[in-house]
C-alpha cells in the first residue's frame, strides 16, 4: 500500500520523507489508512502572493491548481489515529489550526483535534496571501483575505473527510536508505562559500 501515490510532480517528493513507504521492514500491526484530496486554490486575481514580502508580486490567473492532500493512519490495536496534511500554501498558522479542528470537530465530535492532526505547508510562494491572522504576515497583502482563509481551511477540511470516508486496511512500511542526485536545496554559487574543508568531502 503507497501513501506516496498522490505525489503529484517534484515538489511533492518531499512526502517520501514523511512516511516511509517503498518498503523493506514491515511493522506487524493492524492499521487503517485513508486518503484525500482536495482543492485549495483561493482567489487567481490581483492577490499579493504568500511569502516573498513583495506587494507587487501579484496573482494574474492560475498556472496550476493547489491541492491539500491528507493522510490518516489509524492503529486498530489502541483504537489511536493520526492525520497528516500537506498544502500547497506557503505556511500554516494556529488560526487556520484552530478553525479546521473546530470544523472537524462539529463534525465527527471528538475524533479529530490539536492532538493528531498536523497540518504543514509546502512552503510556495506561489499562491495568494492574506490567510495568516497576522499583521506582519499580511501586510503585503494588504490585510487578511477572508475568502482565501475560507478556501483553504473548507479544503483542508473536506481533503480530511475525503480520507476518513476511504479508510482502509492497510500497512506501514519503513526503508532505510540514501537517496543521491534528487535535488539541490541551495544554489551553487551560494555553496562556495562555505568552507572549503567541508566543500571538499
Amino acid at each position: 500500500f503507497f501513501f506516496f501515490v498522490f505525489a503529484m510532480n517534484t515538489t511533492h517528493a518531499l512526502l517520501a520523507s514523511f512516511v516511509v513507504l517503498l518498503c523493506v521492514f514491515e511493522i506487524r500491526a493492524s492499521y487503517q489508512v485513508g486518503l484525500g484530496i482536495w482543492d485549495v486554490t483561493g482567489p487567481p486575481a490581483e492577490v499579493n502572493m504568500m511569502g516573498m514580502g513583495k506587494s507587487g508580486q501579484i496573482t494574474n490567473g492560475i498556472h496550476f491548481r493547489l491541492r491539500s492532500r491528507a493522510v490518516i493512519v489509524v492503529d486498530n490495536d489502541s483504537n489511536t489515529r493520526l492525520v497528516y496534511v500537506t498544502n500547497n500554501i506557503c505556511m500554516t498558522y494556529g488560526g487556520l489550526v484552530q478553525n479546521v479542528t473546530a470544523k472537524l470537530q462539529s463534525k465527527y465530535g471528538d475524533l479529530y483535534g490539536y492532538e493528531n492532526v498536523m497540518i504543514s505547508g509546502e512552503h510556495t510562494h506561489s499562491g495568494p496571501a492574506g490567510f495568516t491572522y497576522m499583521s506582519l504576515y499580511d501586510v503585503t497583502s494588504f490585510g487578511f483575505h477572508a475568502d482565501n482563509f475560507a478556501t483553504i481551511v473548507d479544503g483542508i477540511v473536506n481533503a480530511i473527510s475525503m480520507a476518513h470516508d476511504n479508510l482502509q486496511d492497510g500497512k506501514i512500511l519503513i526503508n532505510n536508505g540514501t537517496l543521491v542526485d534528487s535535488n539541490l536545496s541551495r544554489s551553487a554559487y551560494s555553496y562556495t562559500f562555505n568552507p572549503q574543508s567541508e566543500q571538499d568531502q
